[in-house]
């Protein structure tokens, strides 16, 4: 009597079919890694845009000059204001909206709030990045 070795047409269609869901498992599980990755991108964009717009407000208030209009007191963080909002690029070309409001601190200090939002929502994180920070003016 003769055996045959090998698989059963049943044994293949059932590795194929557990195969088919290990796939489509990882495939979904990808685009979501990759959908992370790009809010992780847009959030760490954002955060250079803010200390940008800080590095500059922090140079105005060191200058010591009477061009210190951008660190008047007033601003929002919701709506933009002139002298208290402007709009740039990050270095991918992303657009965002930069707010400040700028307090009254103690002495010739000033408490400087900086809020970025995307122009643009896309993919990702839409969500705002806020910064306070106390700055000296000379």
């Amino acid at each position: 009597m003769r055996t045959e070795s090998g698989f059963s047409l049943v044994e293949m269609i059932v590795a194929i079919m557990i195969l088919s869901i290990g796939v489509l498992g990882m495939s979904g599980l990808m685009t979501a890694v990759s959908r992370t990755e790009i809010r992780a991108t847009g959030r760490i964009e954002a955060t250079e845009v803010l200390e940008s717009k800080l590095e500059e407000l922090r140079a105005v208030a060191a200058a010591g000059t009477s061009d210190t209009i951008q660190l008047a007191v007033g601003g929002s963080l919701t709506t933009s204001q002139v002298d208290h909002a402007d709009t740039t690029s990050s270095g991918s070309g992303r657009s965002f909206v930069r707010r400040w409001v700028v307090e009254a601190g103690p002495g010739q200090t000033r408490k400087v709030t900086v809020r970025v939002e995307p122009r643009d929502e896309g993919l990702f994180d839409p969500r705002p990045v806020d910064v306070t920070t106390n700055l000296l003016i000379n």
